[in-house]
């Protein structure tokens, strides 16, 4: 099927049923992600990063504290 003819059909779907098949769409992507081989270079990249954040203790901050910083605002 052409990507025009999803379009269409998609157009076509009412509310619901375009959730229900974005759903189905993210659910599908998820696991072909988790089944993807990951290359070397971004392996070495992430561990790289993790091992700076794990040496870096306090200098982390949480997301709760990056947003208070941000919006000024408490949670």
């Amino acid at each position: 099927m052409a990507p025009s003819d999803f379009s269409a059909a998609i157009r076509a779907l009412d509310h619901e049923a375009k959730l229900a098949l974005l759903d189905e769409l993210w659910r599908d992507l998820s696991e072909e992600v988790q089944r993807a081989p990951v290359p070397d270079d971004h392996r070495e990249e992430l561990d790289r990063r993790l091992d700076r954040a794990d040496g870096e203790g306090d200098g982390v901050a949480s997301w709760d504290e990056v947003r208070r910083r941000i919006t000024g605002s408490h949670p």
